[in-house]
């Protein structure tokens, strides 16, 4: 029994002894693993790093930015950077109601696009009317260097010229104004201050996809109306609106869509129209108002009554029918001759008084302002005349 008992707490001993060990065996395995996910833990921040300061091998270069702070904690980073793939334009729906108390709505919008190599999620987008990239200041003006010299200097010149040639006669030929001009950018398409534009919302612009088109605001202007009439060129007349901006901004140029009425009638280029300024909108063709222009006869010759002088009259016929159902003022254009030579003499006379001549600087131009009531008809008979001294020929 003595022999047993031994044997047994030998036994127990040693499994103790084994257990134990068991126990610091596991207590170092745990130990091991906590520091292997620390270096892990160290391994992964070193190869960010590393990652942070090499640049992608598909992207280009990089933005590399050491950060200083006092304490620890997040840090916000505003970086501000100029991407050259960016665009936008304005674009408008011009919305024309005729009536008692006629309105001009101006939809404004704007077409953004972006090539930027990213995708824009959620941007709150502010517009600018500057332009970095191009010419920042007005170009440089040169004189015209021209020079005299002697008949007899003249012909040493051509002398020389001569021997030059072996004797043979080099062609004189008279120089043009000589114009010394440095070369310079494309001038700026506006003038002025600035305009910027921001954005009520965000906004998600994708790269290199079509425009996006973003709605700014309404605006209202009240227009005068009218039919422009060209019988020259045109046999129907042209509904034309006039307004004056009185937004308080400028308009920037743009393709606009033209709404009469509730109905399209076509697309224009709408040009810069500075807060204040006035511009004309052609909303589409009047097939009611009809034009005709004559001429019966065009006499050309000596005409007996100056006997050193040559005439050329001619006379033209021109009609406005309003077919419609209502009353139009009427814009109604034609051209007669004119001349910058006293020697030239250049009359006219009309069947209704003009209006206007040369309207807005067009020399030649003559225009006559009336109202025509729906159903009725005016005539214009126009008779030019020009007169010149025998020994000329009329260019």
């Amino acid at each position: 029994p003595d022999d047993i008992r031994a044997l047994a707490q030998l036994v127990g001993t040693e499994v103790l002894a084994a257990r134990q060990a068991a126990l610091e065996a596991e207590v170092e395995a745990q130990a091991a693993l906590r520091a292997r996910a620390d270096d892990a833990e160290l391994l992964e921040k070193a190869r960010q790093a590393l990652a942070a300061l090499t640049a992608p091998v598909d992207q280009g270069a990089v933005l590399t930015v050491t950060v200083q702070t006092d304490t620890d904690g997040p840090v916000m980073l505003d970086i501000s950077t100029i991407v050259g793939e960016a665009y936008w334009r304005p674009t408008y729906d011009l919305r024309l109601t005729r009536g008692e108390t006629p309105t001009l709505e101006i939809d404004r919008n704007v077409l953004v696009t972006q090539y930027s190599g990213e995708d824009w999620d959620g941007v709150a987008l502010t517009l600018s009317t500057a332009r970095p990239g191009e010419q920042s200041q007005a170009g440089e003006v040169y004189g015209i260097p021209r020079r005299i010299i002697s008949e007899d200097e003249l012909e040493r010149e051509r002398d020389q010229s001569v021997s030059a040639f072996g004797g043979m006669s080099e062609p004189v030929m008279e120089m043009a104004p000589m114009v010394i001009m440095e070369e310079i950018g494309m001038t700026t398409d506006m003038q002025g201050a600035n305009v910027t534009y921001t954005y009520g919302g965000e906004v998600t612009i994708r790269d290199g996809v079509d425009d996006l088109r973003l709605t700014l605001d309404t605006q209202s202007v009240t227009p005068e109306i009218w039919a422009a009439a060209t019988p020259l060129r045109d046999d129907s007349a042209y509904m034309v609106a006039e307004i004056t901006n009185t937004t308080g901004e400028v308009l920037l140029p743009g393709e606009a869509l033209l709404i009469a009425d509730g109905s399209l009638v076509g697309f224009t280029d709408l040009p810069l129209v500075a807060a204040g300024d006035d511009t004309k909108i052609g909303f589409g063709v009047i097939d009611g108002i009809r034009l005709t222009r004559i001429v019966p006869n065009r006499t050309e010759g000596d005409i007996g009554v100056i006997s050193r002088s040559n005439e050329q009259t001619e006379t033209a016929v021109i009609t406005v029918e309003n077919l419609t159902g209502e009353s139009w003022p009427i814009r109604l254009r034609d051209r007669t001759y004119y001349s910058d030579q006293d020697d030239l003499e250049v009359d006219y006379t009309a069947s209704l008084p003009v209006t206007v001549e040369d309207p807005e600087g067009r020399r030649g131009v003559l225009e006559w302002q009336f109202d025509l009531g729906a159903g009725g008809e005016q005539e214009i008979t126009l008779e030019s005349s020009l007169t010149w001294p025998t020994g000329y020929v009329l260019q």
